[in-house]
């Protein structure tokens, strides 16, 4: 049995076609886990789609299984993606998924503050993040 496993903010994205079913968070056991603020996207995916699914003790919020692209430009083939293929589009889905309760998550992927706003955005990324207090 497992306490406290964290699944913050990650950034899932999956283009083969396949009718797998997905499950981003299946905590059965344990207590304090937590669960929130994750983007998926599957574009080809045909499969049951469950970000979260908990039957032990888990927050969770703000997770989001899109269903158009919110990356700022479509994804390159595999093998050819950068961490920056993944940076969200203005008007993305994903934007402000989560306020409040947010454990442990200061920064984005790319060293961007997520404290500059009252809500963050679900993936690894944070739209418009700037430098935080301090780094300047």
């Amino acid at each position: 049995t497992g306490s406290e496993i964290v699944v913050q903010n990650n950034t899932v994205y999956y283009d083969e076609a396949t009718g797998d079913s997905f499950e981003l968070c299946g905590f059965v056991e344990g207590t304090g886990h937590v669960c929130q603020g994750n983007l998926v996207w599957r574009p080809s995916d045909v499969g049951a789609r469950t970000v979260e699914l908990s039957s032990g003790s888990a927050a969770t919020g703000g997770n989001l299984f899109a269903t158009s692209n919110p990356f700022m430009s479509a994804p390159p083939d595999r093998g050819q993606t950068l961490p920056a293929s993944f940076q969200l589009a203005a008007a993305s889905t994903a934007k402000d998924r989560l306020s409040g309760g947010v454990r442990d998550i200061v920064t984005d992927f790319a060293g961007g503050c997520r404290a500059a706003t009252t809500t963050i955005d679900a993936g690894a990324w944070e739209q418009g993040a700037v430098a935080c207090a301090g780094d300047m």
